[in-house]
């Protein structure tokens, strides 16, 4: 083989190298020992303070049903989506633990509630173990766990829900308009080595999108660093990789088939791959939001809140949680 060959070869096989040797997102996840102390109220107001600039309105939060410290037969533990915050289906989780006599913890998202910069601080791990937290302190405050999670908040619930070694004692399992996979395809491009390099070249490193209205605005992270969602996507093909077959909580998917946010179609995959005996697929097609995408809450569709309410209340009778 003469020399110009050989040189020819190296210029081809180096750059390639390089390429698929760059960063890709990192999806592993160490589970950490959750253990939060009697007094979860100040547990929570000394974790959220010591971190110094989350918003007010913001922070982790337990709704206490009657008497703050008093558990109830059922908790909600509310998992909320990527770039938002507790806010975003208000009322509609309050609304069902009036109804059902649940505590409700809200939690929130590494990263989120805070300046935007602060979004690329959250990993694939944190956001696993934010759920994990959650569901401790859910059993801490109710005899069965109820999960409630929206967007990409249900893709860590699903996450975890197909570790019965985690979650085997939730009691049911209720997502909305799940994130297993963004509409636009070109997401996938994240993924990639140097994924994130890509996207800021495309997009610039900061990405911002404009509100549909004031609250919407105020209630959710409209400008944050592009490379936090090579995090997103890492979390949404963490899922796509896992065997979902193992998990047994009983599982209510509601979704748009209309949702111009997250696919709907890769929403009923993953729905027939859910190993639960007890679950259920609604498809949902009357929310307000321009993008078909948040179901309920006042910010964003406020009509449609006692509907979707009424979706949860019946599926939760359906397997013993009703009032």
């Amino acid at each position: 083989m003469n020399k110009k060959l050989l040189s020819a070869i190296a210029v081809a096989i180096v750059p390639t190298a390089v390429f698929f040797a760059g960063p890709r997102p990192n999806k592993t996840v160490t589970t950490q020992r959750i253990d939060v102390p009697a007094n979860l109220d100040e547990y929570l107001r000394q974790q959220e303070s010591a971190i110094g600039d989350v918003f007010e309105g913001f922070q982790k939060q337990i709704h206490w049903y009657s008497s703050k410290g008093e558990k109830t037969k059922i908790s909600l533990v509310y998992l909320h989506g990527f770039s938002a915050s507790r806010h975003e289906v208000s009322p509609l989780v309050e609304s069902l633990g009036d109804s059902l006599g649940a505590n409700i913890f809200f939690t929130r998202l590494k990263g989120h509630g805070r300046p935007g910069r602060a979004m690329a601080e959250a990993t694939v791990n944190d956001w696993i173990n934010d759920g994990l937290e959650a569901i401790e302190i859910g059993r801490r405050i109710g005899d069965q766990v109820v999960i409630v999670a929206n967007s990409t908040g249900a893709t860590i619930s699903t996450w975890l829900m197909a570790h019965p070694e985690l979650s085997g004692d939730v009691a049911a399992h209720v997502i909305m308009s799940p994130n297993f996979g963004p509409k636009d395809g070109t997401a996938r491009v994240l993924l990639w080595p140097w994924g994130g390099k890509i996207a800021e070249f495309l997009q610039g490193k900061e990405r911002s999108w404009e509100p549909h209205n004031e609250l919407h605005g105020r209630y959710w992270t409209t400008s944050y660093p592009t490379s936090t969602l090579v995090d997103m996507m890492g979390l949404v093909d963490l899922v796509d990789e896992t065997d979902l077959s193992p998990m047994e909580v009983p599982t209510l998917s509601v979704y748009s088939p209309k949702d111009a946010v997250v696919d709907p179609a890769r929403i009923e995959e993953a729905f027939l791959k859910f190993g639960s005996r007890h679950k259920m697929l609604v498809p949902f097609d009357k929310s307000e939001d321009p993008s078909s995408h948040i179901l309920a809450g006042d910010i964003m569709s406020g009509s449609t809140t006692e509907d979707v309410k009424q979706i949860i209340l019946s599926f939760l009778g359906d397997v013993g949680l009703g009032t």
